[in-house]
């Protein structure tokens, strides 16, 4: 597979992580396992859909535009051997930019853009498409501080974020929270309002994706 990256801008880095592009360069490619880190992502297909294993639907081809939740276990994909997929990786206190005040209800879901926002997934699939063809960004840029880049994220959640980070999993929450001078209750609501999940499901998120990236 060929993956490559991108930074965000500055005026989008703190709703930002990257933008990447995953391309096929092989045939027969097996199905894997992804493991969370904590982030929401939206994903263009440019080529057939990855397929996605559930234990209700089995495999099923996902969406050409889609909004991918928080996970808090790993996920079953299969790529078609023409893939081509652009992602945005969004910070984690910008998820519920996104889903809006849905955000905690989609915990491991994989949902439709358009379900969610139909203008903005048919404005995104074009500058993505766009961008395929003359390698360009600034237009997918530009699309993106339209949306969300208008409105910070919560800097207390923000700050909660890098402090579990920084300690690879291993904060205790209701010192996180003294440290970030707010309640336990309120450090929760907020923390789940914006990035989908609890801070202590974070925690567990940042174990998970330091595991796997020891392996």
């Amino acid at each position: 597979m060929d993956y490559v990256e991108w930074a965000a801008p500055a005026l989008l880095q703190r709703h930002v992580q990257c933008m990447w592009r995953l391309r096929a360069v092989e045939t027969g490619l097996a199905a894997q396992t992804i493991y969370p880190d904590g982030r929401c992502e939206l994903i263009v297909h440019l080529g057939p859909p990855m397929q996605r294993f559930s234990l209700v639907d089995g495999w099923h081809a996902q969406s050409t535009c889609l909004f991918a939740a928080q996970m808090l276990s790993g996920i079953r994909l299969a790529a078609d051997p023409r893939v081509d997929c652009i992602g945005v990786r969004l910070q984690p206190a910008a998820g519920a930019m996104i889903g809006g005040e849905r955000l905690p209800d989609m915990t491991d879901q994989v949902i439709d853009l358009q379900q969610i926002d139909t203008e903005f997934a048919r404005a995104l699939f074009a500058t993505v498409a766009g961008f395929a063809v003359s390698g360009d960004a600034r237009s997918i840029w530009q699309l993106l501080l339209q949306r969300i880049g208008a409105t910070p994220p919560d800097a207390l959640v923000e700050r909660a974020v890098r402090d579990i980070d920084a300690v690879e999993g291993t904060a205790v929450i209701s010192a996180l929270a003294k440290r970030c001078g707010v309640s336990l209750r309120t450090l929760q609501q907020r923390f789940r309002r914006s990035v989908g999940v609890e801070a202590v499901e974070k925690l567990l998120l940042q174990r998970i994706s330091a595991a796997s990236a020891s392996q």
